[in-house]
């Protein structure tokens, strides 16, 4: 078989928003816990900070974590971003005891800014389990993607 171009094939970037201004990340491998039953959100130590260029920019977060339960019944994990301290769209993943599960979490911001800001990932536990976020063996990391929003 054989592939036939027909026209100019070459790529070129259309005006207006969408392109990866800036990429800010921070891998953790300390370790995070939560034991509240209380449905507050506890940090996991993992942040990131960005300045974004532009008031138009939308900043795409991705969350990867590992947990790990260490209760005698089934957790329901929640996870969460906080911009400064504005918390921001959650997840929910329920998790069986005595394994580790990794877990990613994403989220669209649009914060309106050009000062600095820090991104923060945080998870509860919905029992008084205690349930472990990250460890010397398997990183946390957060990423935070300035994209053009013009």
């Amino acid at each position: 078989s054989s592939t036939v171009l027909f026209g100019d094939q070459t790529y070129k970037a259309e005006p207006g928003g969408g392109k990866i201004l800036q990429v800010a990340y921070t891998v953790d491998d300390g370790p995070s816990t939560a034991s509240s039953n209380t449905n507050a959100y506890v940090t996991t130590g993992v942040s990131v900070d960005i300045t974004p260029s532009a008031t138009s920019s939308k900043i795409f977060l991705t969350w990867n974590h590992i947990f790990y339960n260490t209760g005698s019944n089934n957790d329901e994990i929640r996870m969460t971003f906080y911009r400064d301290s504005t918390q921001l769209g959650d997840c929910i993943m329920s998790q069986a005891q005595s394994v580790w599960i990794p877990s990613a979490m994403t989220y669209v911001d649009e914060p309106s800014s050009t000062s600095a800001i820090t991104y923060a990932a945080y998870f509860m536990s919905n029992q008084s389990n205690l349930v472990y976020g990250a460890n010397a063996s398997y990183n946390a990391v957060i990423t935070a993607w300035e994209i053009d929003g013009s």
